[in-house]
């Protein structure tokens, strides 16, 4: 029996993504992206399709890569500035 993996790296976050076949192999090859990617590009640009996506990835399984997680999640909070000392613990009381 042999057996052939069809497997495409992706440059942009460095997943490796198994094509179902030849054909699926080659059209990821020219996009250059894998599925989590191609979806982040969607939704940067059409934000209002997450639901579809969502809907569809609960039935068929959600991208390998969590890329597509960046375009839709708000931004992270900035750290506390170097410069500004930590708050002092409040001190325990002694019975």
């Amino acid at each position: 029996m042999h057996v052939s993996l069809l497997l495409f790296h992706c440059q942009a976050c460095g997943v490796w993504e198994r094509a179902a076949t030849e054909d699926a192999l080659v059209r990821l090859q020219r996009e250059g992206l894998c599925q989590g990617c191609r979806a982040a590009r969607t939704l940067e640009r059409r934000p209002a399709l997450l639901p579809l996506f969502v809907g569809f990835w609960r039935k068929s399984g959600f991208p390998a890569s969590s890329a597509w997680l960046a375009a839709v999640l708000p931004p992270t909070a900035p750290a506390a500035a170097p410069d500004r000392p930590a708050a002092e613990p409040a001190p325990v009381p002694s019975h």
